[in-house]
C-alpha cells in the first residue's frame, strides 16, 4: 500500500488495473472504461516472440552440443534390449567372417560379429551403406579390430545388433580391410536376420 491508499484503507491497485480509474482491464494496453494508457507493460506479442526465439536458440545450442559430443565406447555386456534404437559405439575384434549379400548383382547387406572381451554383438549394414562399405573396401576381415557406431536393434530370439547408418561409422584399426570370402546372393534361402551361431 502507498500512503494515499493507506489513508483511505484501500489496497494498492494491481498491474491488471487501470492506473487512472482503478478498474480491472486485464492485459489490455488501453482502458476500455476511461481510455487511459496502461504504461509499463510488455506487450503480449513481444513475450510470445521472445519465448519462441529463446526456445529456438536453446534447441540450436542443444543440437550443436550433441552433434559435437563423441559417443562413448560401450561394453557389449552392458547393452540391454531396453536400449532399442540408442546410438552406441563398440570397439572389438571381428569374430566371424563378414558376409556380403547381393541383390541384382549389387551389395545389399553386410553382416559380421564383433567380440569386445565382454560379449559379442552383430554389426550390420544395409542398402547404400553396404554398397559404400564394399565400394570403399571397408568390409573388415575376421580378426581385425574395428570400431562401429550405429543404432542398437533388439529383436526377440536374436543377438543384439548395431545397424551402421554410414560407411564412415565403421573404422578399422591397425590395418586395411580384407575382402570377405563368403558372398551370397539375396535369393538364396539363408536369411541375414536369423541368429548366427
Amino acid at each position: 500500500m502507498n500512503a494515499a491508499n493507506a489513508a483511505t484503507g484501500q489496497p494498492a491497485p494491481s498491474v491488471a488495473d487501470c492506473p487512472s480509474c482503478g478498474r480491472y482491464i486485464g492485459p489490455a494496453f488501453v482502458c476500455p472504461y476511461c481510455g487511459a494508457e496502461a504504461r509499463g507493460r510488455l506487450p503480449l506479442r513481444v513475450l510470445r516472440w521472445a519465448a519462441l526465439l529463446l526456445a529456438v536458440a536453446g534447441l540450436t545450442l542443444f543440437y550443436g552440443l550433441a552433434w559435437r559430443s563423441e559417443i562413448p565406447v560401450t561394453a557389449v555386456s552392458s547393452l540391454k534390449p531396453s536400449m532399442q534404437f540408442a546410438r552406441i559405439r563398440v570397439r572389438g575384434q571381428v569374430a566371424t567372417q563378414p558376409r556380403v549379400f547381393q541383390r541384382d548383382g549389387a551389395p545389399d547387406f553386410v553382416i559380421f560379429d564383433v567380440e569386445d572381451g565382454t560379449g559379442r554383438i552383430t554389426v550390420a549394414a544395409s542398402h547404400s551403406t553396404a554398397q559404400a562399405l564394399v565400394a570403399r573396401d571397408l568390409v573388415p576381415g575376421k580378426g581385425l579390430r574395428v570400431e562401429a557406431t550405429g543404432s542398437l536393434n533388439a529383436k526377440p530370439g536374436r543377438r543384439l545388433r548395431i545397424y551402421l547408418d554410414a560407411a564412415s561409422a565403421l573404422k578399422i584399426e591397425g590395418g586395411a580391410a580384407k575382402a570377405p570370402s563368403d558372398k551370397r546372393a539375396a535369393d538364396e534361402p539363408e536369411d541375414p536376420d536369423r541368429e548366427q551361431s
